[in-house]
């Protein structure tokens, strides 16, 4: 075989290797699309969990006023229980009403707490899936830093 032949083979085999490149890197516009699309979609849920995280720090000041205004009620019921001894069946009433809301405001609290720990959950799977987003990337470009290298050692021994 001569230095034509070696020449063209050579070219024929670069150009086979280009052609394949250029299939992977339109492969890897494609997987680039699909990873923006679901970062955007993480994004959002993002959005969506700091909106909702918003609404619960809203809704525990909202119990802390209550809790404080119960607090409030339990002083005075207990003030009017000395001053009112001959109405201590009344006082009764009003102190079974005042624990039924307390275990309304415990129920409200535990269902607060499972909220925030589904929160914590899905903020972990958001975290879970970034970090293997970024590993893929990072893959991919240890690969195609792989690919140039190989390519300039069959180069350099080509010539």
């Amino acid at each position: 075989m001569n230095n034509e032949e070696k020449i063209l083979n050579i070219l024929e085999k670069m150009q086979t290797d280009i052609t394949e490149m250029k299939i992977d890197i339109i492969t890897l516009k494609e997987n680039d699309k699909e990873f923006r699309g679901r970062f955007e979609r993480l994004e959002e849920n993002d959005q969506e969990f700091r909106d909702r995280l918003e609404r619960l720090e809203e809704n525990i000041e909202e119990f802390r006023g209550r809790l404080e205004r119960l607090e409030k009620n339990d002083q005075e019921f207990r003030d009017r229980f000395e001053r009112l001894e001959k109405n201590i069946e009344e006082f009764r009433g009003r102190l079974e009403r005042l624990e039924e809301n307390d275990q309304e405001f415990r129920d409200r609290f535990e269902r607060l707490e499972k909220n925030i720990e589904e929160f914590r959950d899905r903020l972990e799977r958001l975290e879970e899936n970034d970090e293997e987003f970024r590993s893929n990337i990072n893959s991919i470009l240890e690969w195609t830093d792989e690919v140039g290298r190989l390519m300039q050692v069959d180069l350099v021994k080509r010539d």
